[in-house]
């Protein structure tokens, strides 16, 4: 991969280059074509995903798509779709995301394309995926989908240069249910809070940081949720603070609107812990 797309993507991300290497090389060099970016919320998980997409291919070859209790098979595979003919109704197969984008992508072999999975794991997947089980592991061979695709075939493959960049939120509880047969299917990129993100971010001409002290109060609070809840997974990520003027009043309303409802959904019950974090403790 070109070292400008790779300066490109770490400005637009403030990923370390390092990082950005490892993802394009895990894409382009190791032929893995399938990721998942995996983090806390507010970590820059869909927007990394955004901006490779953006540097390594036309806007045109990018579909982005976010999974939900009620996305289904018919939506990302393909399923029937009521259309209306003389006298009624009919269902007619209709493509999914997955089938439309392959046939583009085979269509155009010199380019790459890119679907982007947002909140991967609130879907039932492996419902949502279906074939693509088999297909995401041996990308040679073709497989038999549920209804012909234009009436012509049911026969169905993965183009080599389709890749899939997923996001997950590990705060959510859901990503408990993701089976390992899955998870061997995807290389795993995790997305930490990152103070250096931050202190980059701040570094810019068009930033103020009036609140001098963010840096040690976003990482003596993720020290306490740590220690709280004996886990990685369910941290508070840069992004949350990643304004154009960070004042202490403007903290408070992040404080207030972002960060203490998800602290109350991760001490839901419990208020004794709740009450151990406090805005004027940790923000003084």
């Amino acid at each position: 991969m070109d070292n400008k797309i790779i300066e490109n993507i770490a400005s637009d991300t403030l990923l370390d280059t390092e990082k950005v290497q490892n993802i394009l090389d895990a894409m382009f060099v190791e032929n893995n074509k399938q990721l998942i970016f995996s983090g806390p919320p507010g970590t820059g998980k869909t927007w990394v995903a955004k901006a490779i997409a953006k540097h390594i291919t036309d806007e045109d070859c990018v579909e982005i798509v976010q999974f939900h209790p009620s996305y289904g098979y018919e939506e990302f595979i393909i399923g029937l779709r009521p259309e209306g003919k003389a006298g009624g109704i009919e269902f007619k197969p209709h493509k999914g995301v997955v089938v439309d984008l392959a046939e583009r992508a085979n269509n155009n072999p010199d380019k790459s394309y890119i679907l982007i999975i947002d909140e991967m794991n609130r879907g039932n997947l492996p419902k949502i995926f279906g074939e693509l089980m088999f297909l995401f592991e041996y990308r040679d061979q073709e497989i038999s989908l549920q209804y012909e695709i234009d009436g012509r075939t049911s026969k169905f493959k993965l183009p080599e240069n389709l890749y899939f960049i997923g996001t997950m939120n590990t705060a959510d509880r859901s990503i408990a249910s993701i089976d390992a047969a899955l998870r061997r299917r995807f290389d795993i990129f995790d997305f930490p809070p990152d103070t250096k993100i931050l202190k980059k971010y701040f570094d810019l001409p068009d930033k103020r940081l009036e609140y001098k002290k963010i840096y040690n109060s976003m990482e003596q609070l993720n020290k306490n949720l740590r220690e709280q809840l004996g886990t990685n997974s369910q941290l508070i990520g840069h992004t949350f603070f990643m304004k154009e003027k960070l004042t202490k009043d403007e903290l408070e309303h992040i404080w207030d609107r972002k960060i203490k409802p998800q602290l109350e959904e991760y001490f839901y019950d419990d208020e004794q812990q709740l009450s151990k974090f406090q805005f004027e403790n940790l923000f003084s």
